[in-house]
């Protein structure tokens, strides 16, 4: 299923790590498309848009995981488990 998420602020703060989230969604699904109306080093307040990504429901959540740091194990579990996923693709 198709699906669109967006990155909103949690708290006052500035941008970092967008080129390693995009690296991150291109490594989980080469077609999910990621976009940013910030850039890094902005600064943004508590709940504003700064970006979005669309593609696979499954495969946005996957790389949502992987940004959040969630175990290797946890997540070959979770992919596994994910059938629109191709089970090539687990790191």
């Amino acid at each position: 299923m198709k699906a669109e998420a967006h990155f909103i602020a949690k708290e006052d703060g500035v941008i970092a790590g967008i080129s390693f989230a995009e690296m991150i969604f291109n490594e989980v699904d080469p077609s999910l498309k990621v976009e940013w109306s910030q850039k890094d080093g902005n600064y943004v307040h508590k709940g504003m848009q700064f970006g979005k990504v669309y593609g696979l429901s499954s495969c946005i959540l996957l790389g949502h995981l992987f940004l959040l740091g969630k175990k290797t194990a946890q997540l070959r579990l979770y992919w596994g488990l994910i059938g629109e996923v191709p089970l090539g693709r687990v790191p």
